[in-house]
C-alpha cells in the first residue's frame, strides 16, 4: 500500500514540474526539498552572550538540514556548533534501544509497521527515505541509541536523549542508563514527557540531568518535579500560557528550557525571561 502511494506521489511530482507546478511543494513533501530558511541566533537583538550564552539544542539532530534522528543530522549539528543534539529513543520488540520519533516507521523509512513490534534485525534493514535533504543522505539507516550517543560525543555535542518508551521493564531503563554513563560520562541530559520514566531513570542516574517535557506547564507539575528531584522543565514555547510559568519554574530552583523554537523573536523572548536552553529545527548558533 505504501509503495503504491509513493508511485502516486512520484507521478504527481513529474506532472507538477512539467506544468510549472503550483502544487510542486505539496508533491515533494515526502522527499523534502533543500532547506534555505536557516537563520542564526546572531540575528537576535537582545541576547548578550557575555551575560549568559544561549545553549541551542538541535531538534532530532539538525533536522532542518538532514533527515531527523539520523547520524547525518547529529553530525550536521556538530558542524554547526550546537550545544547539544536531541534525539528520541524507543525500544524494539527484542529490547534494543533505537532512535526514532514515531512508533510507526512508515513516515521516515521504506518500511511499514510499529517499531515496538519489530526485531533489531528488521529495524536495521530499514532505509531512511524522508526528511530534509534526504537525497543527499541516501544511505542513512535507523541508528541505535548507542550509535547516536557515540556520534553526539564524537561531534562535540551534549546528547539530549528523549525516552519515548513508557512502562518498560526497570531492567531496560537500567541498561539505557548504564549505556549513557558509559559513553557520555556526566555530559548528557535525559528528557521525557513521563515523570514516571524520569523517576525510574533517577534510580540509575543519581547525578544525571533530567528534564520533564511539558506541553502545558502547571503549578502541580513544577511541584512534582521538585519533589521527585528532577532538574528542569522543558516546555512548549509556542504555547503562550506556558510563558507565565517561567518565573515560577526558575524560582523553584528548576532549570527552564524551551522547545521547538524556530522564530528568532521567540529566542529573544525566551532569553529575556531567563530561558537559555532552546531546542530548534533551524536556528543556528552565532
Amino acid at each position: 500500500m505504501k509503495k503504491a502511494w509513493k508511485i502516486v506521489i512520484a507521478l504527481a511530482v513529474v506532472l507538477a514540474l512539467a506544468a510549472g507546478g503550483v502544487f510542486a511543494v505539496f508533491a515533494v513533501k515526502k522527499n523534502y526539498a533543500p532547506v534555505n530558511r536557516v537563520t542564526s541566533v546572531a540575528e537576535a537583538k537582545n541576547i548578550n552572550p557575555y551575560v549568559m550564552p544561549i545553549k541551542l539544542i538541535a531538534h532530532r539532530g539538525y533536522s532542518g538540514i538532514a533527515p531527523e534522528n539520523t547520524l547525518a543530522a547529529i553530525e550536521a549539528a556538530g558542524l554547526a556548533d550546537f550545544y547539544g543534539a536531541e534525539f528520541d529513543v524507543i525500544l524494539s520488540a527484542d529490547g534494543e534501544w533505537f532512535v526514532m520519533h514515531d512508533v510507526d516507521v512508515a513516515r521516515m523509512t521504506d518500511g511499514e509497521g510499529l517499531i515496538t513490534e519489530m526485531t533489531s534485525m528488521q529495524i536495521k534493514k530499514l532505509k531512511i527515505d524522508a526528511g530534509n535533504n534526504v537525497i543527499q543522505h541516501a544511505d542513512e539507516k535507523v541508528p541505535t541509541a548507542r550509535e547516536a550517543i557515540e556520534s553526539a560525543i564524537e561531534n562535540g555535542l551534549r546528547p539530549v536523549i528523549e525516552i519515548k518508551t513508557g512502562g518498560a521493564e526497570p531492567e531496560k531503563y537500567r541498561e539505557l542508563a548504564y549505556m549513557i554513563t558509559e559513553l557520555a560520562a556526566d555530559d548528557y541530559t535525559v528528557i521525557s514527557f513521563s515523570l514516571d520514566v524520569l523517576v525510574q531513570m533517577r534510580k540509575y542516574l543519581p547525578e544525571g540531568e533530567l528534564w520533564l517535557l511539558s506541553s502545558k506547564v502547571t503549578t502541580e507539575q513544577i511541584r512534582a518535579c521538585v519533589e521527585a528531584g528532577i532538574d528542569g522543565i522543558d516546555f512548549n514555547a509556542n504555547h503562550i500560557l506556558n510563558h507565565r510559568h517561567i518565573k515560577q519554574i526558575l524560582d523553584s530552583g528548576l532549570l527552564a528550557a524551551a522547545w521547538t523554537v524556530d522564530n528568532i523573536r521567540m529566542v529573544d523572548r525566551m532569553y529575556s525571561k531567563g530561558v537559555y536552553f532552546i531546542t530548534t529545527n533551524f536556528i543556528q548558533p552565532a
